[in-house]
């Protein structure tokens, strides 16, 4: 590729990331910071995508690094993307910083949040968001209602186990 923009490498990575091809994606973002190209929002996405597929915490949090200190910080997309990546991970603290740094929460981002606790087994603090987003949220969406009755559900048949 000659002097490939940041769409050609964007292409590239999301092409690898829908492919399942996770480690390729993020060695191309890599590879594509060496050779000085800017990333950008989709950049960024899609990389946070690929290395929360894998799990790669460490990587993340380099990505996550670069990201707070781009236009880009302060995006709710990015932040959503950021918490997701993180909840892979099974990195609740993390998910949990990167949800109260964002600036502007929306639907997305409380869902976010409390798919992330669901996901990992942690039924309580899923309550605890879902009642904090209640406040927060005039109307709540049917989907969150659906994510934390599936909650109180799995928390209830793991409790009678116990």
């Amino acid at each position: 590729m000659e002097e490939p923009s940041t769409v050609s490498w964007n292409t590239l990575i999301c092409i690898f990331v829908q492919a399942g091809e996770c480690e390729s994606a993020a060695r191309l973002f890599h590879q594509m910071d060496l050779e000085g190209t800017q990333a950008d929002k989709v950049s960024f996405l899609a990389v946070l995508d690929a290395l929360g597929r894998i799990t790669a915490l460490q990587k993340g949090k380099l990505v996550h690094g670069e990201l707070h200190h781009s236009r880009f910080q302060s995006d709710v997309m990015t932040n959503n993307a950021v918490v997701n990546f993180y909840g892979r991970c099974g990195c609740l603290r993390g998910a949990k910083v990167a949800f109260e740094a964002t600036t502007r929460q929306d639907v997305v981002s409380w869902n976010g949040i409390i798919s992330v606790y669901a996901n990992n087994g942690h039924f309580e603090e899923t309550f605890d968001l879902f009642w904090r987003m209640k406040d927060f949220l005039f109307k709540l969406p049917k989907n969150t209602l659906t994510l934390v009755m599936q909650s109180w559900v799995v928390g209830r048949m793991g409790s009678r186990q116990h």
